[in-house]
């Protein structure tokens, strides 16, 4: 017996959409879920910020291995790498990828090559900002933040090299979101958030920890560096002046910066992070709109708001 059915026609998606384009994806390590797409020629992987896809991790090599794209094959070439590049648990010189290949790149990171569709990639990446990014902010989110804090302070430990951290938040934010409403408080986190993501370093991580409050990791850079780096941060806040309904929002921060090499060792991430929160309380408490750092180092404060 025969039938008939009625309606819209079956979704067919553009052809566009459903083509298949080769990805690495970080599947171990504090950025685990991570994708890059591999659009060019050649992709260099390494420890170098200079990287086109960088991986921040002690056992790689600053230009590792790379990956070269010869038609619709790619082909995996270690670098004479320090630690090696290996395939599948096989050390490799030169191997030709296939979707579902792991590469391990030195000895902590592991990523894995696939091809996926627009779809499939969307929805990844999703999953990775999900679960390591702020939703409002687009900085890290605090858990992200710990992880990352025990690393850095493991790779300045390990390399005898300077790690400052600043931790920072906004004047009166209650009476902004009191005066504003939460929607213009909400305005005036994104901008900040913004205007930092956009002067960072690649290394650096830069988090929202609390409500009203942003952490940001800056390696090599010692206290001197550390204050003014902040100062610089004070300064491009103050004059952001968010727009918010016809209107215009005045900020100012408050900041605070501690180094490792001030907390006792072996040094830990929770005693940095109670060292540069203790800073911030005490520029917000002894005026606002300033920065306090290392005791060799005088607090720097707008002379126009104290």
């Amino acid at each position: 017996m025969g039938g008939s059915a009625y309606g819209a026609p079956a979704y067919k998606p553009d052809s566009a959409h459903l083509a298949k384009k080769a990805y690495l994806t970080l599947i171990a390590g504090s950025r685990a879920g991570e994708m890059f797409q591999l659009e060019e020629d050649e992709t260099i992987l390494g420890r170098d910020p200079r990287s086109t896809f960088y991986l921040d991790s002690d056992g790689v090599s600053r230009r590792h291995a790379r990956i070269v794209r010869q038609g619709d094959d790619f082909l995996a070439e270690d670098l004479k790498s320090t630690n090696g590049t290996w395939c599948n648990d096989e050390r490799i010189a030169f191997h030709k990828l296939a979707d579902g290949d792991k590469l391990q790149i030195g000895t902590e990171l592991i990523v894995r090559f696939n091809f996926h569709d627009e779809l499939e990639a969307g929805l990844q990446q999703q999953l990775f900002e999900s679960a390591h990014r702020d939703p409002l902010t687009r900085a890290y989110n605090g858990k992200h933040f710990g992880e990352r804090l025990r690393s850095e302070i493991g790779h300045a430990v390990r390399h005898r090299t300077e790690l400052s951290l600043i931790m920072f938040g906004v004047d009166s934010f209650k009476k902004i979101n009191d005066t504003y409403g939460h929607a213009g408080g909400d305005a005036v986190l994104r901008a900040i958030s913004a205007a930092i993501l956009r002067v960072i370093r690649l290394e650096d991580v830069f988090a929202r920890v609390g409500g009203d409050e942003f952490a940001l990791l800056t390696r090599g850079i010692d206290g001197k560096n550390g204050v003014l780096f902040a100062e610089r941060m004070r300064r491009g806040i103050e004059r952001l002046n968010v727009p918010w309904e016809g209107k215009t929002i005045p900020i100012t921060s408050s900041l605070g910066v501690a180094t490792v090499a001030e907390v006792p060792v072996p040094p830990e991430g929770d005693a940095l992070v109670s060292l540069a929160d203790a800073r911030l309380r005490e520029a917000k408490t002894g005026g606002r709109n300033r920065v306090v750092g290392p005791a060799d180092e005088p607090p720097k404060r707008s002379p126009s708001k104290d």
